[in-house]
């Protein structure tokens, strides 16, 4: 009985503090900007999990073979089964393709971009290396603030919450994984197989306060104030 309700939360975010504040028992409206959204807990008390209702990356449908995905802190990044990963490695690949044209001269080379999709072409790792050499074949590359915006938002679609936004500084990652020098960004979405977990990492809940509600079986979701690592 030392706590008000059967729930917790948690953001992780660095704050002059601590990097991230948990919250037990109820929900703390200090560490959250907006409305609190719920959807159903579906992982019947094996796992913290939600129905799937899409992904799109750059506002485009992501193959979707796993209409449940887990929530776990513990796991670093996002993990998708392998037709997921092979759908967002090729949405991006074709993006590429359609925003980007070539002119080559003796000694320079042009890039001209003729499509809406973005204003800029692609920076390094997707474009401008060979198809089995990309980020998503566990290469690592040096990016600069500006071609790091490049990439798209990858967001995830839920029943009963706004779509939750995975921006590219949360799924391209700084000095992560093993293949790495100092510096510089790998993938930080990951395979699981043909058949493997669907899974929300810390990567993702990093711009959100998450809220486990045991009580009423369900999980809520909103956007991480400043506050967050701050909180004594």
């Amino acid at each position: 009985n030392a706590i008000p309700s059967w729930s917790w939360a948690i953001c992780l975010k660095q704050g002059r503090l601590s990097n991230g504040t948990i919250t037990l028992g109820g929900v703390d409206p200090r560490l959250y900007v907006g409305a609190m959204q719920y959807t159903a807990d579906t992982g019947g008390g094996q796992f913290y999990q939600m129905s799937l209702n899409g992904m799109t990356i750059g506002g485009q449908q992501i193959n979707i073979v796993e209409q449940q995905v887990i929530i776990d802190s513990g796991t670093n990044i996002l993990l998708v089964p392998d037709g997921t990963y092979q759908s967002i490695k090729s949405i991006l690949l074709s993006m590429v393709k359609q925003s980007i044209f070539t002119v080559r001269y003796p000694l320079f080379m042009f890039l001209f971009v003729f499509d809406s999709f973005f204003s800029f072409p692609f920076p390094q790792g997707v474009c401008d290396v060979s198809s089995s050499s990309t980020l998503f074949d566990g290469q690592c590359f040096y990016f600069t603030v500006q071609q790091l915006q490049q990439f798209p938002n990858l967001t995830i679609s839920v029943p009963g919450i706004n779509p939750i936004v995975v921006p590219p500084a949360s799924y391209i990652l700084q000095n992560y994984g093993t293949n790495f020098k100092p510096g510089q960004f790998c993938l930080g979405i990951d395979n699981t197989g043909a058949n493997g977990f669907q899974i929300i990492g810390d990567t993702v809940m990093s711009g959100y306060y998450v809220v486990f509600d045991l009580q009423n079986t369900r999980i809520g979701w909103a956007p991480v104030s400043k506050n967050c690592g701050n909180l004594s």
